[in-house]
This record gives structure tokens, sequence and C-alpha cells, in this order.
């Protein structure tokens, strides 16, 4: 999935969740939740310069990622946030089709609308207008709820398909949002 960004010269790590892949554990927000933030840990405890750390989620990944990211910002330089929803509440109303599960989600323990509004450094937030999985207005209630500097890239095609189809735009975007926040240095 991010392979494109590798290919322009970013670093990337991917972490299995608990419960997800290949990891062991429960699959629980909470869980998730600390999984994101033992990985932005690690990184910044190897000791090398890594340059600018851009936290990128996507779908319920992206839903935690402002979760972290609003806790942790002195770990990261920016971040991107692609085909999330915006709260429990929000889409439990959008997909109200779900019964049980939809009233399960409405236990509203993160919420990525209120904690990127406390997120004060560069955040770009990538939504497509076809997605088919969270609505596009989702992404547009992130974008206004982000706080600081923020860039809202509608794009099309699937959910989370961003890095496949938009590389060269999302990239040029993270540069921008990086030299920005480092005063002309990535």
């Amino acid at each position: 999935m991010m392979l494109p960004f590798v290919e322009r010269g970013y670093s990337v790590l991917i972490p299995d969740y608990s419960g997800y892949g290949f990891s062991e554990g429960k699959a629980t927000r909470r869980h998730v939740k600390e999984d994101g933030i033992a990985a932005l840990k690690y990184l910044r405890g190897t000791g090398e310069d890594l340059g600018a750390l851009i936290l990128y989620g996507q779908s319920l990944g992206g839903h935690l990622a402002p979760c972290v990211a609003a806790e942790h910002q002195d770990l990261i330089d920016a971040l991107v946030v692609e085909g999330a929803f915006s709260s429990h509440d929000d889409v439990a109303v959008a997909l109200a089709k779900l019964g049980f599960f939809a009233r399960w989600m409405t236990r509203e323990m993160y919420s990525a609308k209120r904690s990127i509004a406390e997120f004060h450094k560069p955040v770009l937030v990538v939504h497509s207008r076809e997605d088919a999985t969270i609505p596009f207005a989702m992404g547009e209630r992130l974008f206004g709820a982000a706080n600081g500097p923020k860039t809202f890239l509608p794009i099309d095609q699937c959910h989370v398909c961003g890095p496949f189809y938009y590389p060269d735009s999302i990239s040029d975007h993270m540069l921008r949002m990086v030299e920005g926040a480092r005063g002309g240095t990535p």
C-alpha cells in the first residue's frame, strides 16, 4: 500500500496492530492506539536521524492517528489522515443499517474529530469522493475540525486508494507540510 512512497524516498514503518496480520493479542481500539504509540516511541528511540516523521493513518488507523498525534505531538512533525471516519457517533448514524454493531460503535472512546482539533502541527486530510466505505462528508468534517496548518485533498477512486492513484500529489503535499513545519528542511 505504501510502496509508492518508498519509491519516492520515504522510509515507511507499517506495524501490525494487535489481532491483525501476524500479531497476537486482541484487536480493540485501546490496543490499536497503544500499538500506534509504541511504534512512534520505537522510531524515536532508535537514536537515528530519521528526518521528518509523518504519521499516516488510513481508515480505522486514520481514525486513531489523530488521537495518537494529539497526545504525542512531540514525536511527530505532521499528520496525514485518509479515508477515516470522524467519530463513532458519525459513522453509526451513516451506517445505521448495521443495527447492533452501530450501537456498539457509538461508545465514543476516541474521537478523531475531537483529537484533530487538539493537534497543532500540519495536517493533510485525504478522502475519496467515491469512497463507498466511509462517507466523503466525514473527511470534510475532520478537515473542518483540524487546527493549525491544514490541507484537504479530495480524490477519486476507492476507499484508501490514495497512495496507488495519487502518490505524487500526496507526496508533494507531505513534503510541503514538513518543509513548512521545519522552516524549509525536510
